[in-house]
C-alpha cells in the first residue's frame, strides 16, 4: 500500500491552489504512508486509499473540503464543509451507551410515549442510547491535524465510523458514513464529476477506470453536476432493477477522447417479499420477463356443500 500511495499522491496536485503547497503536501503524504506502512493498519479497499484521495485541506484551525465530494448516495459535502471529527460508531456494550440507556420511569402510557418521541425519537431503548452516544461523540474536540486525519481515513473500516461535519449556513452538526456508489469515490471540479478513487474488485475497476477519469453520463444522459448524479442515481437504479436492465456509466479517461461505457448489473436485494416474488415469477415465467402477458385460464370449481354449524346456547351467570 505504501508504494501505491506514493505513486498516487502526485495526482493530488491538480486540486491544490499553489505550486508550493502542491510540492509540500505531496511529499508529506508520500513520506507519511511510506514510513508508517503497516502501522496504519490493513490496506485500503480504494485505489488510491481514502487517506490519499479525500479532497481536504487545512484552513486556519479547521479541516475543510476543497471541492464538493459525495459522502454517500444521500449526502454531498460542499466545498468548504468543516470536517469536525471521525469517531467509531457507538455499540450497545460501550460505556457511554450503557450510561444513556433509558429506563421506563413513568407508568402513564401516553406520557411515556411522548417522552420517547421527544427526547429519543425511538421507542427502542438500546437504539435511543446509541443515537444519544453518537451525538455526544460528535460534540467532541475537533480534529485539526491533516496528516492524522488522513491516516485515520486510510486505516478505518468505513462501516464502523461516523464523520461529524458542519455545512456552512447550517446550525446543526451532521453525521454521515462513507459509501461508494458502484465502487466510486466521486468529487466535482469545474462542473465535472471526477473519479477520486475506485474500489478494488468493483466493475469500473475491472473495466480499467482509475482515479482522474470523468464520469460524463448516467444511463446515456449527460451529467451536469455531482448533485445531478446524486439526484438521479438511486431512482434510475431502482427503475433498472424493475426492468432487469443494467446501469450504464459513461467515463472519459485521461488522455482519451472516446467515452468508455461501463455496464453494471443491478440485482434485486430480495429485501422485500415483492422483490422475492417478482424474481421467482420471472424465473418461472420467462415470457413475463420479456414483457409478454399471459392470459389467465379459469376452471369451474365444484360447488362446496353448505355445512350448518351448531350454535351453543349462551351461558347465563346469575
Amino acid at each position: 500500500m505504501s508504494f501505491l500511495a506514493l505513486a498516487w499522491s502526485s495526482n493530488l496536485g491538480r486540486f491544490r491552489e499553489s505550486t508550493t503547497y502542491k510540492m509540500r503536501s505531496t511529499l508529506s503524504f508520500s513520506l507519511m504512508f511510506l514510513l508508517l506502512g503497516s502501522a496504519l493498519g490493513a490496506d485500503s479497499d480504494l485505489v488510491p486509499s481514502l487517506g490519499v484521495a479525500f479532497p481536504l485541506k487545512k484552513e486556519g484551525q479547521q479541516l475543510v473540503t476543497r471541492v464538493p465530494v459525495l459522502l454517500n448516495t444521500n449526502d454531498i459535502l460542499p466545498a468548504g464543509t468543516v470536517l469536525h471529527r471521525l469517531f467509531p460508531k457507538p455499540q450497545k456494550e460501550d460505556k457511554d451507551v450503557k450510561s444513556r440507556r433509558v429506563e421506563d420511569f413513568n407508568t402513564d402510557k401516553y406520557a411515556a410515549v411522548q417522552r420517547f418521541a421527544i427526547e429519543n425519537r425511538e421507542v427502542n431503548k438500546d437504539k435511543s442510547a446509541v443515537l444519544k452516544a453518537a451525538e455526544d461523540r460528535a460534540k467532541g474536540s475537533p480534529m485539526t491535524d491533516e496528516l492524522k486525519f488522513r491516516a485515520l481515513l486510510h486505516r478505518m473500516n468505513i462501516e464502523e465510523y461516523y464523520l461529524a461535519y458542519d455545512v456552512a449556513g447550517e446550525e446543526l452538526r451532521r453525521l454521515g458514513q462513507f459509501d461508494y456508489p458502484e465502487g466510486l469515490l466521486l468529487g466535482e471540479e469545474n462542473g465535472r464529476v471526477l473519479v477520486l478513487a475506485v474500489r478494488k474488485g468493483s466493475v469500473p475497476e475491472g473495466q480499467g477506470i482509475v482515479a482522474g477519469a470523468v464520469l460524463k453520463e448516467l444511463n446515456g444522459v449527460e451529467l451536469k453536476s455531482l448533485e445531478d448524479f446524486r439526484n438521479r442515481y438511486f431512482t434510475e437504479k431502482e427503475e433498472r432493477k424493475k426492468r432487469f436492465e443494467s446501469l450504464s456509466l459513461g467515463f472519459l479517461r485521461e488522455g482519451e477522447t472516446a467515452l468508455k461505457v461501463v455496464e453494471v448489473e443491478v440485482k434485486r436485494s430480495l429485501g422485500t417479499a415483492n422483490d422475492l416474488m417478482s424474481d421467482m415469477n420471472a424465473e418461472l415465467n420467462p415470457r413475463a420477463e420479456a414483457g409478454e402477458k399471459e392470459v389467465p385460464t379459469t376452471k369451474e370449481k365444484a360447488p362446496v356443500p353448505e355445512v350448518k354449524k351448531e350454535v351453543p346456547e349462551p351461558i347465563l351467570i346469575p
